[in-house]
């Protein structure tokens, strides 16, 4: 189901916050983790309460580059 919703992005990045325990699921649909600075702005200002603390806040940034 959730390939069927990132079909559509085609080109276009898709940037997401993983719980630790979805590292996996998320790498099998390509996505892989990134360093928190490389989020967009206007997604690191959302979570910038945890900011250099991600896995603290049982989240890892991780991008699905656009096809």
């Amino acid at each position: 189901m959730v390939q069927a919703l990132l079909e559509p992005c085609g080109a276009e990045s898709i940037y997401i916050h993983s719980t630790l325990s979805l590292i996996a699921f998320y790498t099998s649909l390509g996505f892989e983790r990134i360093e928190e600075r490389v989020m967009p702005q206007t997604i690191r200002e959302r979570f910038i309460f945890c900011f250099g603390e991600m896995e603290g806040c049982n989240a890892i940034p991780m991008v699905r580059k656009g096809r």
